[in-house]
């Protein structure tokens, strides 16, 4: 699996950059992320992605600007790595193609990410 950032804004248009892997983390029972783990303890990992903020003639732009970003799952498969399959990581959704794998404060997972980002 890889975990890729689209990122979006006015200034740089759409960007794309790997995200890398930091560390395992121990969820917690009596200390849930989006109401997990219930029953027991989980290990998840933790990955990172680095955005540079735009620059103006080399300085950095200091208008106020909205930034939109993605997480992009892939699974891969082979030594040549080829994707199998992938899904977005959003905030909301409006239609039924989508899924919740959380019991509270819902993180959504789906085949696309236009305004659900």
């Amino acid at each position: 699996m890889t975990l890729e950032l689209k990122i979006w804004s006015p200034p740089t248009g759409d960007i794309y950059t790997q995200m890398t892997w930091v560390a395992n983390l121990d969820l917690l029972t009596n200390s849930p992320f989006h109401g997990l783990p219930t029953n027991e303890n989980k290990i998840v990992d933790l990955w990172k992605a680095v955005y540079n903020h735009p620059l103006s003639a080399g300085q950095p732009d200091t208008n106020e600007f909205n930034v939109y970003y993605v997480p992009l799952m892939k699974t891969l498969f082979g030594s040549d790595k080829y994707q199998t399959d992938y899904t977005w990581v959003i905030r909301r959704h409006d239609t039924a193609n989508y899924t919740n794998d959380y019991p509270v404060n819902p993180q959504y997972f789906g085949p696309e990410f236009f305004n659900n980002d």
